[in-house]
């Protein structure tokens, strides 16, 4: 019966974690594989045979590991490294467990248990600090993926062939057992290092495309002033024939008719006003105007509430990554399936109080893990794209000592940047 909550707590630990990370899309399917899982550890954990061990390995990752694909959203080598990982890190366990629990005579069981709290204890700890502050919410490549998967899986078969006994007659003493315990150890390490060092690049390159698209800014804002120059002549040209039917209406006496036909008027000139101006501000009024014939392209309801009261000290690069990270995180976070008919970004930008305030809404569909105040989830269509570029976000707003408040409640995600404006 130890063994049995032993094998309860693998498999507990290991869907938490990979829960955390992926969405799963076959709630029922996910039930099955957690509970075939369950058979197979407690089944490896009750023999001593190593045939056994072996054969029930390879059930284990040809059945399970297989049926868990099914189980996730994501692409391929994104799910495999998730899984490969988390069944590294059980196969790891009890192997130490086991080892280690070896000198016990008659606690055996008990003290498996016991390692085994422990160290998917610690593991989790070490994974939740992890996330948050080494690669949290970053979507890394598939190429990366990959690698990790090539790392895990050269460490991954002796692992197993360790732990299913073939070793077993080699291992007497404590040194020999930690060598080896050491030396997959490294392997874990290594694969972790690399999703280290693949974050530091993604955001140098974040860094680098905001700054590119700072230079796209100046020719987009000319193209939107051409594209209201336009818009002007096609009215000076409508504005003729405005008149010479308000003069027909009103010759006529067809008041009513000339009272609607102006309503109307005046309803398409909100219309388009709304469309190309939102503040005075250049700068703001071309990221605001991109930001919404992209949202317009999607389906997305953009609403904007702008108040500029005091004069803005605040970089115009600054501004640029603030806004436009903002933004586009927003609005890539319609994009995949499962999204409903409901889409629509609010943002508020007022100054008041030598402070610049910044808030911007979004409806979200799935769930968003917030963890001291940030995005913890690297789930793919959970939150990953509010992830990018969030830390230039932050850069930005501790650059100019204010405070940034993130939450995601009610289906409703929320950025609020709250920055010190005033001149250095």
């Amino acid at each position: 019966m130890v063994l049995f909550f032993a094998s309860l707590l693998f498999c507990a630990f290991g869907t938490v974690q990979e829960r955390f990370y992926l969405s799963v899309k076959r709630r029922e399917l996910s039930i099955a594989v957690s509970f075939l899982e369950l058979l197979l550890t407690w089944a490896f954990l009750c023999t001593d045979s190593v045939i056994w061990r072996i054969l029930l390995a390879i059930t284990g990752i040809l059945g399970a590991g297989s049926l868990a694909f099914f189980v996730y959203e994501g692409k391929t080598f994104e799910k495999a490294h998730n899984i490969l990982i988390q069944s590294f890190v059980s196969s790891l366990f009890i192997f130490c467990s086991e080892q280690l629990a070896a000198p016990f005579e008659g606690w055996e069981e008990i003290c498996v248990f016991c390692f085994s709290v422990f160290f998917q204890g610690g593991w989790c700890l070490f994974m939740y600090f992890m996330r948050l502050e080494c690669f949290n919410a970053l979507p890394f490549s598939e190429d990366t993926y990959k690698r990790t998967c090539y790392l895990i899986i050269l460490g991954y078969v002796p692992l197993l062939v360790t732990a299913c006994g073939v070793l077993d007659p080699y291992i007497k003493e404590n040194y020999v057992f930690g060598i080896l315990a050491l030396s997959f150890s490294v392997f874990l390490a290594l694969a972790l290092n690399t999703l280290v060092v693949a974050k530091n690049e993604l955001v140098t390159s974040n860094k680098l495309e905001v700054f590119v698209v700072q230079q796209s800014l100046v020719r987009q804002y000319i193209d939107n002033l051409q594209s209201v120059h336009q818009q002007i002549r096609i009215l000076n040209h409508d504005h003729k024939h405005y008149l010479a039917t308000m003069a027909n209406f009103l010759e006529a006496g067809e008041y009513e008719r000339a009272k609607d036909y102006l309503k109307s008027q005046q309803e398409q000139n909100r219309s388009y006003s709304s469309r190309f101006i939102f503040c005075d501000d250049n700068l703001i009024n071309a990221i605001l105007t991109d930001a919404f014939s992209k949202s317009a392209d999607q389906g997305i309801r953009f609403d904007t509430e702008i108040r500029l009261g005091d004069k803005i000290y605040i970089d115009d690069v600054a501004l640029s990554v603030l806004l436009l990270n903002s933004l586009s995180n927003a609005i890539e976070s319609f994009q995949g399936p499962g999204q409903n008919d409901d889409k629509w970004i609010f943002l508020q930008l007022y100054t008041a109080n030598d402070h610049m305030v910044l808030d911007i809404k979004n409806s979200i569909e799935k769930e968003i893990y917030i963890v001291n105040n940030k995005i913890a989830s690297t789930k793919p269509k959970g939150g990953t794209e509010h992830g990018l570029g969030l830390e230039s976000i932050r850069s930005i707003v501790e650059s100019y000592r204010g405070r940034l408040r993130i939450t995601a409640e009610n289906h409703i995600f929320e950025l609020q940047a709250i920055l010190v404006n005033e001149p250095e």
